[in-house]
């Protein structure tokens, strides 16, 4: 799921459950405007 403002930014990407259908162990991104990281390993 892709979440935006207002003014159509992307402000989140929400991949719950992800993990039961795909390998998440490497993702890669371009061009991504990243101010924030946050990384969480269970």
């Amino acid at each position: 799921i892709l979440d935006f403002d207002s003014e159509g930014r992307l402000v989140g990407i929400d991949i719950d459950h992800a993990s039961k259908i795909l390998d998440l162990s490497r993702i890669e991104v371009e061009s991504l405007p990243i101010t924030n990281l946050l990384i969480k390993q269970e």
